[in-house]
């Protein structure tokens, strides 16, 4: 366990208390984080070392040795090289690091033995290597012994008693005021926790006191043994059951006024008894964790760590505290410290002046109750005044078991904070651990709530009619009294004549109660056939619409006032509020039902029969649908003889599932048949088209022709992609029938799927696909035919990359009009060819690119010589070239 792993542990247990209020809990919390602190004291619990004459000393957490700074530590292991015993710490300096790898120089190393702290440490052992880069050692001297001055030990120079800077000037004298009230403060408390014992000495001041209080007690039970003598001899006052019933109470209670001085000298010797053993118990603990001699911090107080923290560790005086050596050689924090420190006094300071208010508070109260004891057990006689004496006796509990449960929380944050300063490395963490020590200060007054909680935690647990014991036992009898009942009328008689008498009777009262709501419901109904009844009951109804009709005007007036009454607006906003907070308890609630049902073994298996009997509802479902399915099909019904009727029904329904499934063919392919001819009529009629576009105009006009466009090319492509679904295998393989369906094809969806199979091919493909587009451009087809059949084939995004030309023609760049075979041929399409889309172009492509740039009539060298100029200067798109191309390009 580490430091922070103790503080978070401290931290959870108080917000746990804040939120659950379950004082028991508490108790058993705090008992396991003085277990953890114990456990975490005992494992990282430091020894300390002593001094020797020195030759080297520390420098921060270096060590400065013969004119070299060693640095480190490091971890020896069996695979370093160095040949140190595996856990020994080790610090090095080595020479100028040579500019070359495998290349000599001296590496020295200075290192502790395994389990050594090192700036505790008074002797190290010397030894020096040969090394070559990168962490090779070789050669090892033989080792030497060196005298080292520990950390904690070594001089200083600066004797000042204030290291704060700036205003250093009031921040020290504040600070040491703090911690020196802090210290006499904490002194204070610790003395008043304990009650002193109530003195039996007849001349001491409390039992004079107590005395004049019984005084007037007993002169209470005079008349109170007036009264019944008087009601006695006269009557009518009391009953004889009265009196019989509050004369044990008054011979109880005279008895109990009398002896009430010692039942509670009694109760407070307990309280003191149990609040120190429990501390003495912790105390021990603590001193075994500690030890005569094992502490590696000495603290006498907050002043003396405060002269530490302002003096920069070095106003410490001999026997004030023996600072951990590993904190002054690295510096410990000393100057960043007052940054915790003084806010934490200021903090302290404040609870502690609560706390001491709040056991003040409690000693005067507590002598105040034993004072008046007996009144108390006076206001026990009467019922009346009972609650007086039990308001008396939960205060006077209260504040007598808050001495136990302090002492659990003083020990175990004792526990917790020494564990830690024990292991401090630095004076921020040796603070951190005097405020764990000092926590129970801070929650002093929130004892006394819980310990009174305590009271009546305990007391529930005896009488709740959901928790208590007593309670419990009588419904759990009831329940099982009523189950057997049930069970037994439920049971047939056979030869138990008992039983049988008794499901006779039962029998008979559910006759009889029926027959009762039997009559009951004909008297309703003769009565509801009277006039003077329906007279009534239309009485009624207009009473009750004249007052919805007076509810609504009243609601109407009440809206209006919510429009202007700023603060009728406030209430209902704090209403809404309220409801949110109630909703959002409930979801907790909820949400904590939830992990309860998850965590309990039977609500886990309830929870799962629910849900298998509720998959098994699905199961059956499904399996009566996957059947239907079947039966449809066609494929199903085979455990059905033939003739019979279920196979008949089984066949019907395959039967009609086809004609459902046709009849929806058709109807699709109908609303597919209308959306492209009211698409091709939009594009070809203006009038149409204006009347589509309606009161957008122009705006709307677009947005109709764009979305007829998109309806007619979806068409397109979805022809064409069944067209080449259907497609056989060796007619996609085969260039030349490609291009005789092509030539032979009386639909734009064949020419498109045909176009794209061919496409497929690789280059012959490609050089064939621009041959077909040749041919099938000088058939002179319609203007419209060739806008679509280019529109739908630009959407194949392989045609577009095959070649600059296809781009091109297909985004119409030279104009609608002029032809495929004119663009490909035209040398400025090849000019300003950029080397990317010439590298993504198809092989068939870039030759047919390189033969027009290098054409000895019409061909260009300059952008022949700009484009291998570009392949060259882009290896990554030279890659994606094939070695022949790269060949003729002579790259």
């Amino acid at each position: 366990m580490t430091y922070s792993a103790i503080i978070i542990c401290m931290w959870d247990v108080k917000k746990y208390v804040s939120h659950r209020g379950n004082s028991m809990r508490m108790l058993f919390v705090f008992a396991m984080t003085a277990i953890l602190a114990i456990l975490s004291s005992i494992l990282f619990t430091v020894q300390p070392t002593h001094a020797a004459p020195a030759d080297a000393t520390w420098t921060g957490q270096s060590i400065s040795y013969d004119g070299k700074t060693f640095t480190g530590p490091t971890d020896a292991t069996a695979t370093d090289g160095l040949g140190i015993t595996p856990g020994s710490k080790y610090y090095t300096s080595i020479d100028s690091a040579p500019i070359a790898p495998a290349i000599l120089s001296k590496a020295y190393v200075i290192y502790f033995a395994p389990g050594t702290d090192p700036p505790t440490a008074a002797a190290a052992t010397y030894v020096t290597y040969d090394y070559t880069p990168p962490g090779v050692y070789t050669n090892p001297s033989s080792p030497s012994t060196v005298n080292i001055t520990p950390s904690a030990a070594s001089p200083t120079t600066s004797t000042t008693s204030c290291v704060v800077d700036g205003i250093g000037w009031i921040v020290c004298p504040v600070t040491n005021f703090l911690a020196k009230a802090m210290d006499w403060l904490f002194g204070i408390i610790s003395s008043f926790l304990e009650v002193r014992p109530v003195q039996t000495n007849q001349q001491a001041a409390l039992y004079r006191a107590w005395s004049v209080m019984q005084s007037f007690a007993n002169v209470a039970f005079v008349i109170a043994f007036l009264i019944i003598i008087y009601s006695q001899l006269v009557g009518g006052m009391m009953t004889n059951y009265g009196i019989k019933k509050l004369l044990p109470r008054l011979i109880v209670a005279a008895i109990l006024v009398n002896i009430s001085y010692w039942i509670c000298s009694v109760a407070v010797d307990v309280s003191n008894i149990l609040g120190y053993s429990i501390q003495d118990i912790f105390i021990s603990i603590r001193n075994q964790i500690v030890g005569t001699t094992g502490n590696s911090w000495n603290v006498t107080g907050w002043e003396v760590v405060t002269a530490a923290v302002l003096g920069g560790a070095t106003a410490l005086g001999a026997g004030a505290i023996a600072v951990h050596s590993a904190i002054v050689a690295t510096g410990g924090g000393f100057a960043a410290a007052i940054y915790l420190l003084l806010p934490g006094l200021v903090i302290v300071l404040l609870a502690a002046v609560v706390a001491i208010l709040v056991l003040a508070a409690r000693q005067a109260l507590i002598t105040i109750l034993v004072i008046l004891s007996p009144l108390a057990f006076v206001a026990f006689l009467l019922p009346n005044t009972e609650k007086l004496f039990d308001k008396w006796k939960d205060t006077f509990m209260t504040l007598l078991i808050m001495f136990p449960m302090f002492s659990i929380v003083f020990g175990g944050s004792q526990l917790a904070g020494t564990a830690i300063i024990q292991n401090a490395d630095s004076i921020v963490i040796l603070i951190l651990g005097m405020m764990v020590q000092i926590a129970p200060v801070v929650i002093t007054p929130l004892l006394i709530k819980l310990s009174g909680s305590l009271l009546g935690r305990i007391a529930g647990m005896v009488n709740n009619p959901k928790k208590g014991i007593l309670d419990r036992t009588r419904n759990w009898s009831k329940e099982r009294a009523d189950h057997h009942k049930a069970r037994s009328l439920a049971t047939p008689p056979k030869r138990n004549a008992f039983r049988a008498s008794a499901q006779r009777k039962h029998v008979k009262h559910m006759r009889e109660q029926q027959w009762k709501k039997a009559y009951e419901a004909e008297s309703e109904a003769h009565g509801m056939g009277d006039k003077g009844y329906q007279d009534a009951s239309h009485r009624m109804t207009h009473a009750g619409i004249k007052k919805d009709t007076a509810q609504a005007v009243i609601d109407k007036a009440f809206n209006d006032m919510r429009l202007s009454n700023v603060r009728v607006r406030a209430d209902e906003t704090n209403l809404r509020i309220a409801k949110l907070d109630v909703s959002m308890s409930e979801a907790q609630v909820e949400a904590d039902q939830e992990r309860y049902a998850i965590t309990n073994p039977g609500m886990r298996a309830q929870r799962l029969t629910q849900h298998l009997a509720t998959r098994q509802t699905e199961d059956a479902k499904a399996t009566w649908d996957a059947e239907t399915k079947e039966w449809e099909s066609g494929r199903g019904g085979t455990a059905y003889a033939a003739g019979t009727p279920m196979s008949t029904l089984v066949s019907d329904s395959h039967v009609t599932a086809q004609s459902i499934a046709i009849q929806g063919m058709r109807k699709q392919q109908a609303e597919r048949a209308g959306q492209i001819d009211l698409a091709d009529a939009l594009k070809t009629d203006p009038i149409r088209l204006v009347l589509a576009g309606g009161v957008m105009g122009e705006q709307g006009q677009n947005s109709v022709l764009a979305r007829a466009k998109a309806t007619v090319s979806q068409s397109y492509v979805e022809d064409t992609k069944n067209i080449q679904d259907t497609m056989d295998y060796a007619l996609s393989t085969d260039i030349g029938r490609l291009e005789t369906a092509f030539n032979t094809s009386t639909t734009l969806s064949q020419r498109i799927a045909y176009a794209n199979t061919i496409a497929k091919n690789g280059p012959p493909g490609i050089a064939k696909l621009a041959d077909i587009i040749t041919t099938y451009e000088s058939s002179a087809p319609a203007t419209q035919d060739l806008l679509d059949f280019k529109e739908v084939l630009g959407m194949n995004g392989d045609i577009r990359k095959a070649g600059k030309s296809f781009d091109d023609w297909i985004n119409n760049a030279k104009g609608p009009t002029v032809t495929f075979n004119t663009i490909n041929e035209d040398i400025a399409t090849w000019r300003n060819l950029a080397s990317d889309k010439f590298a993504a172009s198809n092989s068939t492509m870039q030759h047919h690119a390189i033969d027009k740039l290098t054409d000895p009539v019409a061909g260009d060298p300059v952008a022949y010589a700009k484009l291998i100029g570009n392949l060259t200067s882009s290896p990554e798109t030279l890659r994606l070239i094939k070695p022949e191309i790269r060949d003729r390009l002579g790259i």
